[in-house]
């Protein structure tokens, strides 16, 4: 029955699944690690046909192998297959299994020379079958191998393994661990491993707390690095060149080239012969900085100390002579690294320092013949830091064909360009509005594995709300928030730009939305998430909701700028509330946010919307007393004032003040004035301001139509208000109720019945019209509570 199930089971499917400790099954056994499970070795069952499903739902490598091992003498012969992914192989036979342990080890250890690790991994999957423990040699050189490949969880599923199966996790396999996951910048898994090895009583080695000084200091995190330092020194651990010049490098790298100085002084005395890297390191950081005359004098300094120069230490010149802009001195000790030795000569490297110097000249011209010379040396070939500079300074440059043009060369050479580079064009597309090519670009980044810096992102948000595209901004944003295709997550700018398109819709449900979203992830709202919240509920004419948002800002510590205040001084005055507007005036001034323009126009509106016209003087006379100059809108203001009070005299002494002044009117000072003179029945000199908008070069608007046509009703003439009404109608402008009220009482005076129910009509067709529009504004008001 046995064989009989082996047959149903290799007549189901042909191959081996590879690594049964893959993610779901290592969840299972994950319980066991800080269990009192003796860690004698574990054999790994063949799984039954029926489980191979749910092995198909973890992420397990795709390779099998079914092998046919045999003895002749010494001699070993065997067959690797590809695989489909899971199919499962018959268990290896017992003839095959007899192998033993050295043979399988050399049949791994061919798959790793030749970099086929899936191939390797498989191998160790019958190994596993065969109930054959890896030794630590095989596990070691598999876990290197892993970090190689950049497979970074299965290299801790192995090391995992080893546990389990007994296997002694030695200086060697704790070191590789530790090294593996600092250079992939994994610094806390690094340190977290360095630890367990310290707890299962391993010593650290010399390479353990190197790799760890050496993560942190690429990581720009100084002072971590001197603690492993020091924590190496403690140990008894004597620093080699490595961590020394690690040291070195990342004090340079931060401009702290003194200290780097020092650290290569504490090096010689200890004993320790500085080498190459360690003299680059200084003739770099001193070139970065400018000092070309340090870094010269190291480069001196290290051929006196007997260390010959290779490419590193030349490139470092070349580029240190390029950010000076010495771009001929830099071609010349370009030029002389041939006769230096062949450790000396260019590498890609150096040409790209060229490439980057040409196109920082303003020659990219001259950049593109450096990216040639370089496509044309033997040996060399260019990567994707030969073609960043050229694609950024033409994006940058708005010749987007250019841009696209190199971009699409690098990806045609099969290099990935970098991120800078999909960044730079994306950019650059949104800012011209080129909204699908954006998103083109930015999804090729995301295939391209490069992603987009969050500025790029920023750019196509900041352009889907320029172009009224708030819908598509949303979307974004969500992307962002999943991390999809690597997508930076989004910050405050990301928030406050997505929340400002939809408050400047009138959108407020959506607005709120991306704000409470934007506390779901601990991103701190700034004033402009601020600003936009309060300027959609002023707008919506929510005052309350606005004042509630100012209060959440002062409680997370977020300040109030001019933009803060003249909303909600405009927002209260225009509702009427002008003491408390005053109050806002003065509370603004207390906090010494100066008021400007916008402030004190928006004061004299409220007083002259309620006929307080001493208020409206007076905020005239403060604005010009603190030195602010009025405009055109704080003369309207005061013109409006005065008409609205029927003191049409004093409205054009204002007006005349406001030529004198050198401020010419608007269509706002015209309306205010026709308005004024109709209101008061002298319809001939508001048909005369009328004419004066078009002498003006401005076009009359529904305001100043409407008014006229309110004036010639109140004055007996509806006729003539019904046709400008009409005219109104036919040139796409939308007169309110009062409008046709006024030109129905105008034909009620004169006992026009007919036409005084058709336009009492009309009017309520208006006003239903106006009601349904007002109550869109304050439906999006209320989705916002």
């Amino acid at each position: 029955m046995k064989k009989e199930g082996k047959k149903t089971a290799a007549s189901h499917s042909r191959w081996v699944v590879l690594f049964l400790l893959a993610s779901n099954l290592l969840s299972a056994l994950s319980f066991e690690i800080g269990s009192s499970v003796s860690r004698k070795a574990l054999p790994i069952a063949r799984p039954a046909v029926d489980s191979v499903a749910n092995l198909k739902a973890a992420r397990i490598f795709s390779l099998v192998q079914q092998s046919s091992i045999y003895s002749n003498g010494n001699r070993l012969s065997t067959r690797l297959m590809d695989s489909v992914e899971g199919q499962v192989a018959p268990i290896p036979t017992a003839d095959e299994c007899a192998a033993g342990l050295g043979t399988f080890k050399q049949l791994i250890y061919d798959q790793l020379d030749a970099n086929n690790l899936p191939r390797a991994l498989g191998i160790l999957e019958n190994m596993q079958q065969c109930n054959i423990a890896p030794d630590g040699e095989l596990y070691n050189r598999l876990l290197t191998a892993c970090f190689s490949g950049r497979q970074f969880r299965r290299a801790e599923e192995l090391f995992l393994l080893m546990g389990l199966q007994g296997v002694p996790r030695d200086v060697r396999a704790y070191s590789t661990m530790i090294t593996g996951m600092a250079r992939a910048r994994k610094l806390p898994m690094a340190s977290m491993y360095f630890d367990k090895m310290k707890d299962d009583g391993v010593a650290p080695d010399l390479a353990a707390y190197s790799a760890l000084i050496d993560g942190f200091t690429k990581a720009g995190k100084m002072d971590l690095a001197e603690k492993w330092f020091a924590r190496m020194v403690d140990a008894q651990i004597q620093p080699d060149v490595v961590a020394y010049t690690s040291m070195m490098a990342g004090y340079a790298n931060k401009g702290q080239l003194a200290v780097a100085e020092a650290t290569l002084g504490a090096m010689v005395e200890a004993g320790v012969a500085p080498n190459v890297v360690s003299y680059s390191a200084l003739i770099g950081g001193y070139a970065r900085l400018g000092d070309l005359d340090k870094a010269l004098d190291w480069f001196e300094r290290m051929g006196h100390a007997g260390v010959d120069a290779d490419a590193g230490a030349h490139t470092a010149v070349v580029a240190g002579l390029c950010r000076a802009g010495r771009m001929d001195d830099a071609v010349q000790w370009f030029l002389g690294m041939g006769a230096a030795g062949p450790a000396a000569a260019p590498t890609t490297a150096t040409y790209n320092a060229l490439i980057q110097g040409q196109v920082a000249a303003g020659a990219p011209e001259r950049a593109a013949k450096w990216l040639a010379k370089l496509q044309a040396a033997p040996g060399l070939a260019a990567d994707a830091q030969s073609y960043a500079p050229l694609v950024e300074h033409y994006a940058r440059a708005g010749e987007l064909q250019r841009a696209t043009t190199y971009l699409a060369k690098a990806q045609a050479e099969g290099l990935a360009p970098t991120r800078a580079s999909f960044s730079a064009v994306v950019e650059a597309q949104a800012a011209k509005g080129n909204l699908k090519r954006a998103d083109e670009y930015l999804a090729r980044a995301r295939a391209a594995g490069a992603g987009c810096s969050p500025q790029a992102y920023g750019a196509v948000l900041a352009a889907y709300m320029r172009f009224d595209a708030a819908p598509r901004a949303g979307a974004l944003l969500e992307e962002m928030r999943r991390g999809e295709g690597g997508a930076p997550r989004p910050n405050v700018a990301h928030f406050s730009t997505v929340i400002s398109a939809f408050a400047r819709r009138g959108d407020l449900g959506r607005a709120n939305y991306y704000y409470r979203l934007m506390l779901d992830d601990k991103v701190r709202p700034n004033v402009v998430t601020f600003n936009a919240m309060i300027n959609g509920f002023i707008k919506a004419g929510r005052v309350d909701k606005a004042l509630n948002f100012s209060e959440k800002m002062v409680e997370q510590g977020v300040a109030m700028d001019s933009v803060t205040y003249n909303s909600l001084i405009s927002g209260l005055a225009k509702a009427g509330q002008m003491d408390q507007a005053k109050e806002k005036y003065e509370e603004m001034k207390r906090a010494g946010v100066w008021p400007n323009g916008i402030t004190h126009n928006a004061l004299m509106h409220g007083f002259a919307r309620r006929g307080d016209m001493k208020g409206v003087t007076d905020s005239f006379n403060r604005m010009v007393q603190g030195g602010v100059k009025p405009d055109v809108v704080s003369f309207s203001t005061v013109i409006d004032g005065w008409c609205r009070a029927g003191d049409m005299g004093r409205a054009e002494e204002w007006r005349a003040r406001m030529a004198a002044a050198g401020v010419a009117p608007n269509i706002y000072t015209y309306n205010a004035l026709v308005g004024g003179y109709a209101h008061a029945g002298d319809v001939n000199l508001a048909r005369a301001v009328f004419a004066e908008i078009g002498q003006a070069g401005l076009r009359p608007t529904v305001v100043s139509h409407s008014a006229l046509a309110t004036g010639l009703a109140k004055a007996g003439r509806p006729g003539e208000a019904a046709e400008a009404v009409e005219y109104m109608e036919r040139s796409g402008m939308r007169p309110n109720a009062a409008v046709f009220r006024a030109v129905a009482d105008g034909y009620a005076t004169l006992g026009e019945t007919e036409l005084l129910a058709e336009w009492l009509e009309r009017g309520k067709r208006a006003a239903r019209a106006s009601e349904r529009s007002n109550n869109n504004k304050r439906g999006g008001a209320k989705a916002a509570e």
